[in-house]
């Protein structure tokens, strides 16, 4: 019998050393290799946020942008250290002493697996339960649990107490879509977390547990049964206590919400945290615990209509359906961290939402209400086509001091989805008649071919296949530029363009007003070539794929800001969640205009809206320049104009091109009026730049020379102008047609 004994020891300590050695050998060569965990490369899912630069320089939230999870990164001094100290208390008492393992509830959790046959286990730390959350260790196994174990043994040499605890709160998920304590905070109390209360602490650190059961918005319903005898609670109404075995002692039962637990969980942790051997010199003292449980807990949702309009109004997240500027922002990062990273869409949309990064934007929110208040008001634009289409309209606002894009519309009406198709951004459509002064009448003044009394013939042309027509169908005869560009003369244009030449107009048009749609040599799918170097096209605005009102406005910027242009841009930084630059997008400003070009564009604008075509976009107590544009069959609709203060660009028509219809004044010019009206509310009028050697003299309408007095003797009418002209441009020669 004692050599049986002796073999069965002799076997079991031989069996033993070789698992042992299999173990360690296992522990070496498969988990040691894989518990590496590096926070500084795990990228959190954190949420974006767009900001703008006050008047007073201070960044301001304009928008919270929320992926799949909402989450608001808090660093650990930004943490009160009554929620750092209750989620200790609730989850894991010996933290600030262990290695990152309990080695006493490990051992239990794994007596709890063998002994009692159980497949699941706790006993996890803040550290493993951090290792799991943001790793794949999530099958339900034993080396998942060993691997966990050495991984937080790894983290902890590695990492600060505060580092990891950092990193727990901010990947918690916490209920109701929020990620973190931060984002809670704000979804449960309305206020950023470092603002919270002792007992708003113990609340939020008592969703940890269980989201679907504790958190205060939660619906569950649950009907509890109270022993009488020993006073333990059971959710079945049983004939036998469990605990104390008394028979037909539970009571009728009572209804819990989630609110109802939220609570108990609450006053459980503030008892915890009363506890030295729970929190050591960091416990609170009874009567403070007892404070806190008094305090009545004022949740978000049950707050008043007024304050929930003002919260939501101030705080970002809130705002779930993001404006037409915020949206252009998302489009334009995109597109650029795509090509600078070479990424998916699919990737950098990602983390465009979820990535932590700061955008910060030119936006202006009063100017930006100026165009909400007009824009969001469909009655302002309430027009119906033949076939059923509504009216769409896209604006463009541009601050002359800056050449930066302030505020946008993409579409009239509340705006109620995101994502939707922008006529500001989105849509490029022929801009008629006010491509006139960026592809015909500016180049050819820079140029030195024209000057406002330049006199051209106002006839019909023949192009060699089609007749070059004015719209209406009428001719003066001999015109000077200024009354071509006032009335929008289409022969004038084209009279000046051939001066000019196609490929110099081109040249303008995208590579100093960059704008992006004007095509040299398009091939179409069936053969067809197509290309904007012709009359059409460049005199009269008819352009292959057309201009966005994004693109329009930065063009017009030019001219009111003495021949500066700058290129558009909704952004102008994108910063990781480190700070580090991503992109620098300020764009550079450069002079594309010298003076004398830009001081007759606006001498040329002005007059189109004092008593040309665009008449009805005047403002009381400001200079308002700017030009009209209609295509073929009044498809399209456009006013492009500014003051010295903004520039603005208005498109409007229907989405699947249809006549408008032969209205005056047009819509579009009416809108553009409506909207700049109230920007410039409290502005003071501002005169143009006017270069120095400047006279005013009489010019003969007919021939462009200086009048004589046989010009206002014309049987028509007087044939004779003012004009302000340059002195080096007055003319040196006195009427010859008038004799």
């Amino acid at each position: 019998m004692g050599k049986v004994l002796g073999t069965l020891l002799l076997i079991g300590i031989v069996t033993s050393a070789f698992m042992a050695c299999y173990a360690a050998v296992y522990i070496t060569n498969v988990i040691i290799p894989e518990a590496k965990l590096d926070l500084s490369a795990y990228t959190i899912n954190e949420n974006s946020v767009i900001k703008y630069e006050d008047d007073n320089g201070q960044l301001v939230e304009l928008q919270t942008l929320v992926g799949a999870e909402n989450r608001q990164w808090v660093d650990y001094d930004e943490i009160p250290q009554d929620l750092v100290n209750a989620v200790v208390a609730v989850e894991d008492k010996r933290f600030w002493e262990h290695n990152g393992v309990d080695w006493y509830r490990t051992a239990g959790a794994f007596v709890n697996m063998f002994i009692g046959m159980r497949n699941t286990f706790g006993g996890s730390t803040l550290t493993q339960q951090l290792v799991k959350n943001i790793t794949d260790y999530d099958d339900v196994t034993v080396k998942r649990k060993i691997l966990e174990i050495f991984t937080a043994l790894e983290l902890e040499k590695n990492y600060t107490k505060e580092d990891i605890i950092t990193y727990y709160l901010n990947e918690i998920f916490l209920g109701q879509g929020c990620y973190g304590v931060q984002s809670a905070s704000q979804m449960y109390f309305g206020k950023d977390v470092s603002e919270l209360s002792l007992a708003e602490c113990a609340s939020l650190a008592g969703i940890t547990n269980n989201p679907s059961l504790y958190s205060p918005y939660s619906t569950l319903e649950v009907t509890r049964y109270k022993c009488t005898n020993c006073g333990e609670y059971s959710l079945t109404k049983d004939d036998v206590c469990s605990e104390c075995g008394a028979k037909n002692s539970f009571d009728e039962g009572t209804v819990w919400t989630a609110r109802d637990y939220n609570k108990a969980r609450q006053e459980l942790i503030l008892d915890q945290m009363t506890k030295e051997d729970v929190l050591g010199d960091k416990a609170i003292s009874k009567e403070a615990a007892e404070q806190a449980k008094a305090e009545e807990l004022v949740f978000r949702s049950d707050w008043d209509d007024a304050k929930k309009e003002e919260y939501n109004n101030a705080n970002t997240s809130n705002k779930t359906i993001y404006s037409w500027y915020v949206e252009a922002v998302i489009d334009e990062v995109t597109e650029d961290l795509m090509e600078q990273t070479g990424l998916s869409y699919e990737v950098v949309t990602k983390m465009v939402y979820s990535g932590g990064l700061e955008i910060v934007v030119p936006y202006d929110p009063e100017v930006q209400a100026a165009v909400d208040e007009v824009y969001n008001d469909k009655s302002n634009l309430n027009y119906i086509s033949s076939s059923g289409q509504e009216m769409k309209s896209g604006m463009t606002v541009v601050d002359n001091d800056t050449g930066y894009v302030v505020a946008i519309a993409g579409d009239v009406g509340e705006k109620t989805i995101n994502r939707g198709w922008s006529y500001a951004t989105d849509t490029v459509r022929q801009p008629g008649s006010s491509i006139k002064p960026l592809s015909v009448y500016a180049p050819a003044i820079e140029e030195d071919l024209i000057t406002p009394n330049t006199v051209t013939d106002d006839v019909p042309r023949w192009m060699g296949f089609f007749w070059l027509k004015n719209e209406p169908n009428r001719y003066r005869g001999l015109t000077t530029v200024l009354e071509g560009v006032t009335d929008s003369i289409n022969t004038v244009a084209s009279n000046v363009l051939e001066m000019l030449g196609f490929q110099t107009s081109y040249e303008y048009m995208t590579e100093k007003f960059k704008i992006s749609t004007v095509v040299d040599e398009m091939v179409l799918e069936n053969g067809e070539v197509k290309t904007d170097l012709g009359y059409s096209q460049l005199a009269m605005g008819g352009l292959t794929k057309g201009i966005s009102t994004f693109e329009m406005a930065a063009a017009y910027a030019t001219f009111p800001r003495d021949g500066a242009f700058t290129e558009a841009t909704t952004y102008l930084t994108v910063k990781d969640h480190d700070g580090k630059v991503l992109i620098d997008n300020k764009p550079s400003t450069e002079y594309i205009l010298d003076q004398r070009t830009t001081y007759y564009m606006n001498q040329l604008l002005t007059n189109v809206v004092s008593s040309g075509t665009g008449t009805a976009a005047r403002i009381s107590g400001q200079l308002v320049a700017g030009k009209t544009g209609t295509t073929d069959a009044d498809n399209d609709q456009w006013f492009a104009g500014y003051t010295k203060h903004y520039t603005a660009a208005v498109w409007i028509g229907y989405p699947n091109s249809e006549s408008i219809g032969d209205m005056w004044p047009s819509p579009s010019t009416i809108l553009w009026q409506k909207v700049m009206s109230r920007v410039h509310e409290d502005l003071p009028r501002e005169e143009f730049t006017q270069p120095s050697g400047l006279v005013t003299v009489s010019i003969c309408k007919d021939c462009g020379k200086l009048a004589t007095d046989n010009c206002s003797m014309d049987v028509r009418g007087s044939r004779v102008q003012n004009m302000t002209l340059l002195s080096s441009d007055v003319p040196s020669q006195y009427c010859s047609c008038h004799v």
